[in-house]
């Protein structure tokens, strides 16, 4: 926060947002001093301060005292064994002064915070309701301004997501260069066709219909269209998400009835071979 902090300005505004991880009553005692904003998903049920409009002693307490203001609907896309879904989900907001740890009375002061609930209501049988408790010090005066807090973590998921390609698909960590200039330069390379291949794959998913010329040049659709439907008559530029589906083929994705999308293990090594062999039709196809 620290760092970040010294991004702010008149033209840039910094929100740290932050994972159970970032549930630490420090770093809200620092934000306050800081005067820094930020959107942390709650993981202990902390004490707070009694009011007249409230008897609850702890977070979760007051939430459960508080109303329903609004309701937001969504959509959960099948994962393995998870079918997809709708979803509505329950909005509820209320302010509290969290108390600090009782071990930490001493050195630290109460902080307020608005607390953002979001539960699903009526889930299915034998499914655990989604369910997230945001803690943030921005304020939250009316449900427009609640549901931005919620669009703030749910666009956390995509930094998530970059990470496990970094991490599964390009396997940064079996990287064996042991000095840090090296590495550097090695993660910076990784991180841009990790956000290319990430980038791709949230374009063929939102629009099915969206042309693959979005993503991938000439040579490399061709070329692609080619090795797969093995017909070298070439009639028009596919679908992006057909060539991501291909290009998952070359990674050894089977593409069965009753598969879902090609997880992004298959679409790294595809994509890898398909650099192969997109360099090998720009050269026999020049000669």
């Amino acid at each position: 926060m620290r760092k970040t902090s010294t991004i702010n300005s008149d033209s840039i505004r910094v929100i740290s947002v932050g994972d159970r991880e970032l549930d630490i009553f420090e770093f809200y005692s620092l934000a306050e001093n800081m005067k820094s904003d930020f959107l942390v998903r709650a993981a202990w049920d902390r004490n707070i301060e009694n009011d007249d409009q409230c008897d609850a002693k702890k977070i979760w307490g007051a939430i459960d005292a508080s109303p329903v203001i609004g309701t937001a609907k969504t959509s959960l896309k099948s994962n393995g064994n998870k079918v997809g879904r709708e979803v509505i989900l329950d909005i509820k907001c209320t302010l509290v002064s969290v108390k600090p740890p009782r071990h930490k009375a001493i050195d630290f002061e109460s902080v307020d915070l608005y607390v953002v609930s979001v539960k699903e209501g009526n889930p299915p049988e034998n499914i655990k309701p989604i369910e997230w408790v945001l803690l943030t010090n921005i304020p939250c005066e009316n449900y427009e301004d609640v549901l931005e807090k919620v669009s703030w973590y749910k666009a956390r998921w995509q930094i998530e997501v970059f990470h496990k390609v970094l991490k599964s698909g390009c396997r940064i960590e079996d990287c064996r260069l042991k000095t840090f200039e090296r590495i550097a330069r090695f993660l910076t390379v990784m991180s841009i066709i990790s956000w290319r291949l990430q980038y791709m794959t949230y374009l063929a998913r939102e629009d099915s219909n969206r042309c693959c010329t979005t993503v991938f040049s000439e040579h490399e659709w061709k070329a692609l269209q080619i090795k797969i439907t093995k017909n070298k008559t070439i009639s028009k530029p596919p679908s992006l998400q057909q060539c991501i589906k291909w290009m998952a083929k070359l990674g050894g994705y089977l593409d069965r009835k009753f598969d879902g999308d090609p997880g992004i293990v298959y679409i790294w090594r595809g994509w890898q071979r398909l650099n192969d062999i997109a360099e090998d039709y720009l050269l026999f196809s020049s000669s």
